[in-house]
């Protein structure tokens, strides 16, 4: 009987002093609101700030803004400009307003850069516009008050950030035609503006990555990205992939703190299913999302090669080329088009028209004729494009080693696929397929 009261003493005073687990999660959950509704407010101040700065700034004159914004956003696929306004208490431009937009540019901007570099640095920032990347940023913004406590929301949002900027880096690049060192250059000046300026951007703009707070390490990234005329990393996110990537992971750290009741549990199961779901969702993304960042580039190009025949050419000779093309596409068959679309060749064949009048051609003829206007295609019409990003020169090029390739030809077949890697990595055939990725593909046929 005593043994029974000793143990059942034992037991009952035990009770008290084992932890109550029941008590953790309402406790977890007052940490995490508390964090939320900080974030939240820090969120919101930083979009009053944006405010005040646009308020405080002052419309920009004619010497601010050497430049017709209103074409070159049209160039960049905006249907409207932002306003323009001048402000001192920024390093290098930015933009801000989910509604109506505002282009802030930093007092003496214009005198410091080129005028190369300064249409540069605004194709870069209405890139920034066309692509959305305000709204996602708010997106991500609020992710990370509400997952505050996940590193991982907090490296995607990096990363984010810094795949934002280089591919606004690229699409700039390709809508002006700058030189690499050229707009390199005009980065390390806004960085070496950007040294004595301490007040940071405000969370609700968005601008050239260039800060104090780590900004000058991905310039310089970005800088030795532009030197080697690298296109955007290819698994380069495409802006609104957070929107699927930073809930997973939200939803993957919530599945984390759940009691673990061992490795074959419904919980474990339940997580390891959503990490590989999650996996198999950023493959999926990674590869549709280059696609279309391949595609928007590619457009830019074609945008800003199509201009450059508009400063060469006349409008009557502008009028000219487009009545032959046209004309020629009206007869009745390819083999007669050809004589039709000729003088194209004869009388502009450096023009945009002419290349692509080649491609079209060439890619449904057969025999000796197709063979000759898809190397003129491929050799004089290297950097001509059609509208939807096609790239004459690339597409031509893998044709050709397709050709040769066929005809038992495969060092020739090789020298094509060389040709196209190294002059057109980025671009794009008619159904958005990577010109790499189609020589990739050839050359795993190659003896």
């Amino acid at each position: 009987m005593e043994e029974g009261r000793m143990r059942l003493l034992g037991e009952t005073g035990a009770s008290p002093a084992a932890p109550d687990r029941s008590l953790r999660l309402p406790a977890l959950f007052v940490i995490w609101i508390t964090g939320a509704l900080a974030g939240l407010l820090w969120l919101a101040f930083q979009a009053r700030r944006a405010r005040l700065l646009v308020r405080r700034s002052r419309p920009a004159a004619p010497e601010d803004c050497p430049l017709d914004l209103t074409a070159l956003a049209l160039e960049c696929g905006l249907r409207r400009a932002p306003r323009v306004r001048v402000t001192g208490a920024l390093a290098s431009p930015a933009v801000t307003g989910l509604i109506s937009p505002v282009l802030l540019l930093p007092e003496g901007l214009a005198a410091a850069l080129t005028p190369g570099q300064l249409r540069w640095a605004a194709a870069h920032e209405l890139s920034h516009l066309r692509r959305g990347d305000l709204w996602v940023q708010l997106f991500e913004s609020v992710m990370k008050c509400l997952f505050f406590f996940h590193p991982a929301v907090w490296v995607a949002s990096r990363q984010l950030t810094e795949r934002r900027e280089e591919c606004c880096d690229h699409a700039a690049s390709a809508l002006t035609g700058l030189p690499a060192r050229e707009s390199a250059a005009g980065l390390l000046t806004l960085l070496q503006r950007a040294l004595p300026v301490s007040a940071p951007l405000p969370g609700a703009a968005l601008g050239m990555g260039i800060s104090m707070s780590g900004g000058h390490r991905m310039a310089r990234r970005r800088m030795r990205r532009l030197l080697a005329g690298a296109p955007p990393d290819r698994h380069a996110l495409f802006p609104w992939t957070a929107a699927a990537i930073m809930p997973a992971a939200a939803v993957l750290s919530l599945g984390a703190v759940r009691p673990s009741h061992g490795g074959g549990s419904p919980e474990a199961r339940r997580i390891l299913e959503l990490e590989s779901r999650v996996a198999e969702l950023e493959g999926r993304l990674s590869t549709k999302t280059r696609r279309e960042t391949l595609r928007e580039n590619a457009e830019a190009a074609a945008r800003a090669r199509a201009n450059r025949d508009t400063e060469r050419y006349s409008p009557e000779e502008l009028h000219a080329m487009e009545l032959i093309y046209q004309e020629a596409k009206k007869r009745p068959d390819f083999d007669s088009m050809i004589p039709a679309m000729q003088p194209l060749f004869d009388r502009f064949p450096a023009s945009n028209r002419a290349g692509c009048a080649a491609l079209y051609l060439g890619r449904r003829l057969e025999g000796e004729e197709r063979a000759r206007l898809l190397t003129w295609a491929a050799d004089s019409a290297g950097d001509c494009l059609f509208l939807d990003g096609t790239t004459v020169g690339g597409l031509a090029r893998i044709l050709l080693a397709r050709d040769a390739l066929t005809a038992g030809r495969p060092d020739e077949a090789a020298a094509r696929l060389r040709e196209a890697r190294a002059s057109h990595a980025d671009g794009i055939d008619f159904e958005g397929n990577s010109i790499a990725d189609l020589a990739d593909a050839l050359a795993r046929e190659l003896p």
